[in-house]
């Protein structure tokens, strides 16, 4: 093994996304006086000190999210203040940038009126997906899908499908094309104030219709979903189970699952114990 990016401070969780062909990692780090650094890492010839392979390619404020388009050419990030809907609107509400890679110029896209913005993704026909929502407080979140044209403009929500107080994150299925549905990771929050929060794990079709359950029949509160990971063939999704979803549980109880998502009655089959399921890109 070798070092591919500058040293990574210890105390900050950092985020990062490889470009579909393998060739470039990009990943967030935190530099000095709270402004984090979007770095482009050139892999194929990365050497140890990644110095020489290694750019910034961007610098801002609360930098996330970090997503290649289909090909290549694009990288999209959110970046700017969780501002609530009481805070001056001077204050720089969050939005999502793309990034020309052949050019490095930046553009900052819309936003309509949110305070939170995750996860941007290439849909593969010129539009990009996300989560958004009005109020990003515990008590007041009520995310939702939504798409907006790569060159920006007007958004559009996608599906039924709304988290009342939760959290929403999308994963497309990676067809050759564009994808036919989506891997939903949705949480609930378990009992009244202060109690902890498990994600469910569901199939939705990109048509909008109403999405597939893969995880109604595990007892509450003792699993918990994560990670949902798609198989290159777009029907195949492993995802992680954990046992016990509470703060001081044994984060070693966890399992990897299979499950066919085109399957009429979709059953989980377990693959082994651990985390972060990756599968390898088919040969050329």
């Amino acid at each position: 093994m070798q070092p591919v990016t500058r040293p990574l401070r210890n105390d900050y969780a950092f985020e990062w996304s490889l470009s579909d062909d393998g060739t470039h990692l990009a990943y967030i780090r935190n530099a000095d006086n709270g402004i984090h650094e979007l770095h482009l890492v050139t892999v194929a010839s990365a050497s140890a000190s990644a110095s020489a392979t290694d750019d910034v390619l961007h610098r801002g404020i609360m930098l996330s999210h970090p997503a290649f388009s289909r090909d290549g050419k694009t990288l999209f990030l959110t970046e700017g203040y969780l501002v609530s809907p009481t805070e001056p609107a001077a204050t720089d509400p969050q939005r999502i940038t793309a990034i020309d890679l052949a050019t490095r110029t930046s553009r900052r896209l819309p936003n309509p009126g949110v305070t939170e913005i995750t996860s941007p993704l290439d849909l593969g026909d010129g539009r990009l997906l996300f989560a958004a929502s009005a109020d990003f407080s515990m008590a007041g979140r009520d995310p939702r899908l939504h798409t907006m044209p790569f060159a920006g403009g007007p958004w559009s929500t996608l599906g039924p499908f709304t988290v009342p107080a939760g959290y929403l994150s999308a994963t497309p299925s990676p067809d050759r094309v564009a994808p036919r549905k989506l891997a939903l990771a949705w949480s609930k929050r378990q009992g009244g104030f202060g109690a902890d929060w498990y994600t469910e794990i569901s199939i939705a079709p990109l048509d909008g219709a109403s999405p597939k359950p893969l995880t109604p029949d595990f007892p509450r509160p003792f699993y918990t979903a994560a990670a949902p990971t798609w198989a290159p063939d777009g029907r195949h999704l492993a995802f992680v189970l954990n046992l016990c979803p509470y703060v001081g549980c044994d984060l070693n109880i966890r399992s990897v699952v299979l499950v066919d998502t085109d399957a009429p009655r979709p059953k989980l089959a377990f693959l082994g114990h651990g985390g972060s399921p990756v599968f390898a890109p088919p040969p050329p």
